[in-house]
Parts: structure tokens; C-alpha cells; sequence
């Protein structure tokens, strides 16, 4: 898995640099409600809009799973409350368990 990380990173790596490397003419980025135009590289307004794109998606899905991640955290924390009950229930058996043993041996020698 360590390599197919590593081969898709190189990949990706070696195609942004191919396309900034094929697309360096200026172009005019005019932002509407500001006066004035930027003259930026193709690549630069390309792969930076890719950039804010993705950031924005992450964020999104990040959002999104705030409530499951909550309520796996909730669940969590009740499994174990869940668990230390029937630890100290069986603990409460066993004594039980013991005790009616003893009471019952005691029962027999009288």
C-alpha cells in the first residue's frame, strides 16, 4: 500500500509539472466587483482554483460527519458504562453463587 501511495503521489507530482511547465503564458483575471486585473500564469490560476477546491470539498465532508463522529464517540462511552455493569454483575453472581454454595454445604453437615 506504502508504494501505491508513492507511485500515485509521484504521478500526480510529475503532472502538475508537466502542465505548469506547458502553461506559463499570462493571462488577465479580472475580479468583478474589484477594479483592476491580475496577470497570473495559466497554471497558477488552474491548479490554485483545483487547490481552493479541493480545501472546500474536505471541509464540507468534514462538516458532514461531525454528527456521526459524535455519535460514535456517545456509543462509545456507553459500551464501556455497558461493560463495567456487566463486570461488576458478575462479580455480584459469583459472590451470590458462593455464598448460596457455603450456606447449602453448611445445611448438609448439620
Amino acid at each position: 500500500m506504502r508504494y501505491l501511495y508513492g507511485a500515485l503521489t509521484l504521478v500526480v507530482a510529475l503532472s502538475c509539472a508537466m502542465f505548469a511547465v506547458s502553461n506559463r503564458a499570462p493571462v488577465s483575471l479580472n475580479l468583478w466587483p474589484f477594479a483592476g486585473a491580475l496577470q497570473v500564469p495559466v497554471f497558477v490560476l488552474v491548479l490554485g482554483t483545483t487547490l481552493v477546491g479541493l480545501l472546500l470539498g474536505l471541509m464540507i465532508g468534514w462538516l458532514v460527519s461531525m454528527p456521526s463522529r459524535f455519535a460514535r464517540r456517545r456509543l462509545a462511552q456507553r459500551l464501556a458504562l455497558t461493560e463495567q455493569d456487566v463486570k461488576r454483575l458478575k462479580a455480584e453472581i459469583a459472590g451470590q453463587a458462593a455464598a448460596v454454595v457455603s450456606t447449602a454445604a453448611v445445611r448438609a453437615e448439620a
